[in-house]
């Protein structure tokens, strides 16, 4: 081009470039409080609760009744899941299932927070359990089970 140096031609394509390079860097950065594509493996607990997650399987306890999921609990962008599973109610007045009976956990994850709740069904009998929420490395506590 006439009146244009070579050197202010490449000088600017190199800085188009460059800037193209940091924007698509930027735009494939994980935020830290982006959510992660699976629930993070640990112990997440609270008074009363423990989820034990991991690679292969979750084991879910809220006072003296007990849930497994199998497989990774996946998360969509913001932090949501639902996973179906089994779950083995204690010995309680209006629901008793010695035996697991299929279940249902759904909630979300908002950082080191896991927020969800359960749906149990045994026969025509549906129980729902929380919200409860647990946090990422805190310890648990349960009273006594039974009667």
């Amino acid at each position: 081009m006439p009146g244009i140096d070579d050197s202010a031609i490449r000088s600017r394509m190199l800085v188009a470039l460059a800037l193209a390079v940091v924007l698509s860097a930027c735009e494939r950065s994980v935020s830290p409080l982006a959510p992660e594509a699976v629930l993070t493996p640990g112990t997440w607990g609270a008074a009363d609760v423990r989820v034990v997650t991991s690679d292969s399987v979750t084991q879910v306890r809220v006072g003296c009744d007990e849930g497994t999921f199998i497989g990774q609990i996946s998360l969509d962008a913001t932090g949501r899941f639902s996973a179906n599973g089994t779950w083995t109610q204690g010995f309680q007045a209006y629901f008793y299932s010695p035996h697991p009976v299929p279940a249902q956990m759904s909630g979300q994850v908002n950082g080191a927070s896991l927020q969800f709740a359960i749906a149990a069904a045994n026969g025509t009998t549906v129980i729902s359990i929380g919200p409860r929420t647990a946090v990422l490395g805190a310890g648990s506590s349960f009273g006594a089970c039974g009667v």
